[in-house]
């Protein structure tokens, strides 16, 4: 139980995560979690990145209420201690409640976390676009094909300005985004 197990542990949770065995990165998110938990305390920030870090882990795989109660109580907590790092916790509850089939809630969770990154303390980066990104597929499902694509061109854009390859995974999911609503609007 020491910050270098710590390290370890997080390390081979993203390792796994991608390979894509969702199951073995959540062990080792979990492990990381109770030694963060021990070395650090409940609130301390580190804490709080694990365990947004394990709840994106359940999110992927499928276990959306108990991420969803997790992204929530950790919103209720960073309010609590008056941190404003809560844009990545909204872009996946927002996702976690579009995979549970409410894509105007999560509309409006996405939409929210881009007024925040776009406060003007806030320095926009590439949170923005993931948020632009995210807000394409939930006015997709909405059949807001127009606002979709305006979001996701804005994704694509900004992404590539800031260097990403044109064959990041960020990238290719907004492209992705992109030639469905060309699909779906029969361009």
């Amino acid at each position: 139980d020491s910050i270098p197990a710590l390290g370890a542990l997080n390390m081979l949770a993203v390792v796994k995560s991608q390979q894509k065995d969702i199951d073995e990165a959540i062990v080792y998110a979990r492990r990381a979690l109770a030694i963060s938990n021990k070395v650090y305390g409940p609130t301390e920030g580190n804490l709080l990145v694990q365990r947004n870090n394990l709840a994106v882990l359940e999110s992927m795989a499928g276990n959306y209420r108990w991420a969803e109660t997790e992204f929530r109580e950790l919103l209720a907590v960073y309010h609590r201690i008056g941190s404003g790092n809560v844009v990545l916790s909204m872009i996946w509850l927002g996702n976690t409640r579009r995979l549970q089939g409410d894509p105007q809630d999560s509309l409006k969770i996405h939409t929210d976390a881009i007024a925040k990154i776009q406060e003007p303390q806030r320095a926009a980066g590439t949170l923005l676009f993931k948020a632009h990104a995210t807000l394409a597929e939930d006015e997709r499902d909405l059949k807001m094909f127009d606002r979709a694509r305006r979001d996701a061109e804005i994704a694509e854009e900004g992404f590539l300005s800031r260097r990403q390859s044109p064959n990041s995974a960020d990238v290719l999911n907004v492209r992705y985004v992109l030639a469905q609503l060309d699909l779906l609007q029969g361009s």
